[in-house]
């Protein structure tokens, strides 16, 4: 039960990012016949979709803990956890704007590559993970089928149409979640909330001033 909880809320970060995508696939698809022209749109649209993917992913760090039992009663959270099954849902967020090749007409095909190559690995994962730590071991096989369908998508995509995206600024938005979540997670539970929410805004500022210092060129 504690594994299923934890998982349902995590899927709300997906819920709360389907918006952008909405968008972004139809403008991509309009703007992919431009070619290299379009690059920049294509690259500064995914830096600013992960900044606000990091956002809220420090928002729902620090205000899960204030809902969690009006939600689920005397069930446990388990920080651990629910900290692998976010970042993992983070990063497979980031699958779906990355995925640009896969809209060009004859390369669906790809997404459905990416999708069995990440069930084949979240299974394995699971299974091996699993057996050795529990529920802790099935969020990890999660966690890496999640980061083996982004990397997927986005390689078939750089490999196709030669996009270069700021990867390495994007790395460096992900390390405020990142460090948020490792940072609190022994204390995240107990804090008031006044903390938890001067916490996530905190924590949305410095991935809004990082994305504005390292943003690219305007869309």
């Amino acid at each position: 039960p504690l594994y299923v909880a934890q998982v349902k809320l995590v899927q709300v970060l997906g819920s709360a990012l389907a918006p952008f995508f909405t968008w972004f696939a139809p403008v991509a698809i309009r703007r992919l016949p431009e070619g290299e022209a379009a690059h920049p749109f294509f690259a500064n649209s995914v830096f600013l979709f992960h900044a606000v993917n990091c956002c809220c992913t420090i928002g729902m760090w620090f205000l899960t803990p204030l809902v969690w039992h009006p939600l689920f009663g005397s069930l446990p959270f388990d920080p651990m956890l629910f900290a692998i099954l976010l970042l993992g849902q983070m990063i497979y967020a980031l699958g779906n704007p990355v995925s640009i090749g896969t809209l060009r007409p004859g390369k669906t095909w790809q997404a459905l590559r990416a999708t069995t190559v990440t069930i084949a690995l979240t299974v394995a994962g699971c299974a091996a993970l699993g057996a050795v730590a529990g529920a802790q071991g099935v969020a990890w096989g999660r966690f890496i089928g999640a980061s083996a369908y982004t990397l997927v998508l986005a390689a078939g995509t750089v490999r196709d149409l030669r996009i270069r995206f700021p990867w390495g600024r994007m790395l460096l938005l992900s390390l405020v979640p990142c460090a948020a979540i490792i940072g609190t997670m022994e204390t995240v539970m107990g804090w008031p909330l006044w903390l938890d929410l001067i916490a996530a805004f905190a924590g949305c500022v410095l991935v809004l001033a990082l994305a504005f210092r390292f943003r690219l060129d305007p869309l």
